[in-house]
Formats: structure tokens, sequence, C-alpha cells
């Protein structure tokens, strides 16, 4: 499921990535290779679950849609 996800991430712009993200309720559950992956024994945040955040939390994620600034 959530390569499925990502592959349709991939195919919207950040804007619209964003309104897809937007229309999803924020649950304090979260779920494994959807929201997460544990990679050697870290939670990373997936690019999806980030996006649902609304903004850019700066602690720098591996995933993270948002554009850096300069």
């Amino acid at each position: 499921m959530g390569r499925i996800i990502a592959e349709r991430l991939d195919s919207l712009s950040h804007a619209d990535a964003l309104i897809l993200a937007k229309q999803q309720p924020i649950s304090g559950r979260l779920l494994e290779h959807i929201d997460y992956q544990v990679v050697k024994g870290s939670y990373v945040f997936s690019r999806w679950y980030l996006l649902k955040q609304g903004r850019c939390c700066g602690n720098g994620c591996r995933n993270c849609p948002y554009p850096t600034k300069p």
C-alpha cells in the first residue's frame, strides 16, 4: 500500500499532493509502511505522512516533501 501511495504522489505536483494530503484526517495511529518505516531501529516518516502534517518541521527529515529554504 505504501508503494502505491508513493507512486501516486510522484505523479502529482507538490501543490496537488498537499491538497490531497489535507483531505485526510490526522490520526494518532500511524500505519507502518504508509506513515513510517523502521530503518536500522529508527522511525523514518514517509513523504505522505509529512505532507499530511502540512508544513516542514525543520528537523531535516529524510523524506521531507517541502522545498528547502535558501
